[in-house]
């Protein structure tokens, strides 16, 4: 039996120290939810907001339903949302709870609503930042028997269990998590502006090029005179797709396998290593056709179809699955600049027409054969890509620092919410 130590208590929700105490979380919040009725919409008015409408980054009004100011009225008075109170969705959207903090009225539906007007003994911020614990999560888990959620009641949410800290000590732990939460939007932030500038860069030096004064008319639009438009097919050695059938069979183990590069693995620029598959030796030296080399461009053919990766130079050996391979020939072209081409405007809207015309929705490679791109000279190409590499580079370093951030407050959440931490 693990011993506990002085000052600490058990717990039916875990350890606490002595002074906190367990309440449930009605007796000490009002604890309500939207209405039940489902409104006539209309063109303009109240914003009707649901659980799908609750976001990592507050409410989402970009595609909201509108009801009539009698409506609102109606359904305020059972649940008149204030600045300061909690939205947790209930139904589809479970979760994403978020503090209300805007200067126009809505009405809400299959949202439960969490008011602390007046409150002497909870903390709102400190409230929030329960709602997202494992403190929470595992009492839902337990409710549900470990299933899938789709739909939380609301006597669910009123039956909470949480932990009690003093009221200033709960708002001592929200000023500390907020200040991580601080760090971490200023992050987020630096990496919006990092990919606008990306985005932009792109769509300039893919059209304009660097340094040209003159330009020419072309089935891609206005090009540098310099450049040539031709097929992918002109620039490349080989198109083909990976193995494309059933090797669940052959899946193994990391030591006794090489990769095997899926859909889901194929992002935007990179591959994805996150929920890797490895496939047996034996299969992968009877499927040489859809063996990977460096700098291999991949496009998925199914889901986010279009978009391209590259094969990096430090890639270890891996096979692929269902996806088109475009082996470049570097005396015609710049495959990190092929790659950039391809997830530019000028080759996803050639994509997106060609996926339209196809009776399954995914490209064949006859048809990304045929794919116009522009063709710059050799060294132009390869000062595009370092650009834009640069770029890319950046983003990785900013995406890194920010789940770094994010795991320290995960950490720093479970301490001082459980009181292993006190301040």
């Amino acid at each position: 039996m693990t011993r506990i130590k002085d000052g600490y208590k058990d717990t039916e929700i875990g350890v606490i120290p002595n002074e906190w105490n367990v309440a449930k979380l009605e007796t000490i919040c009002d604890v309500r939810d939207g209405t039940h009725d489902s409104p006539k919409y209309q063109e303009s008015g109240i914003p009707f907001i649901t659980s799908k409408h609750l976001t990592d980054n507050g409410v989402d009004f970009s595609d909201v339903n509108y009801i009539s100011n009698e409506d609102h009225i109606s359904f305020s008075k059972r649940s008149l949302v204030e600045n300061g109170d909690i939205l947790f969705g209930m139904i589809g959207t479970i979760g994403k709870p978020l503090i209300v903090n805007y200067d126009f009225e809505f009405s809400i539906k299959n949202v439960a609503l969490l008011k602390f007007k007046d409150n002497t003994q909870l903390n709102n911020s400190f409230t929030l930042n329960l709602l997202k614990s494992t403190i929470i999560d595992k009492q839902f888990s337990k409710l549900s028997n470990g299933g899938v959620q789709s739909f939380i009641a609301l006597g669910m949410i009123r039956s909470l269990k949480i932990p009690l800290p003093p009221l200033k000590e709960q708002e001592k732990i929200a000023d500390i998590l907020s200040t991580a939460d601080d760090k971490i939007d200023v992050i987020a932030s630096q990496i919006e502006k990092t990919q606008t500038l990306k985005k932009g860069l792109l769509q300039k030096l893919l059209s304009e090029g660097i340094g040209h004064s003159k330009f020419k008319d072309s089935e891609l639009g206005k090009i540098p005179d310099s450049w040539g438009i031709d097929t992918i097919n002109s620039v490349s050695q080989k198109i083909n797709v990976g193995f494309v059938g059933t090797c669940e069979k052959f899946y193994t183990d990391k030591a006794n396998g090489v990769l095997m590069i899926r859909t889901g693995n194929v992002k935007e620029g990179k591959i994805d290593l996150s929920n890797l598959k490895h496939i047996s030796y034996e299969f992968h030296n009877k499927n040489t056709k859809s063996q990977l080399k460096i700098n291999d461009l991949l496009i998925a053919r199914h889901g986010s179809s279009g978009l391209c990766s590259i094969v990096p130079e430090d890639f270890p050996e891996a096979n692929c699955l269902n996806i088109v391979m475009i082996r470049i020939d570097t005396k015609k072209s710049n495959p990190i600049f092929t790659m950039y081409l391809f997830n530019s405007n000028i080759v996803q809207i050639q994509m997106e027409q060609k996926k339209a015309g196809s009776t399954q929705g995914v490209v064949n490679t006859k048809e990304i054969a045929k794919t116009m791109i522009v063709i710059p000279p050799l060294e132009e190409q390869k000062q595009i890509a370092d650009i834009l590499s640069t770029a890319d580079e950046k983003l990785e370093v900013l995406r890194a620092k920010k789940e770094k951030y994010e795991t320290l407050k995960k950490g720093l959440l479970q301490k001082l919410l459980s009181g292993e931490v006190r301040v």
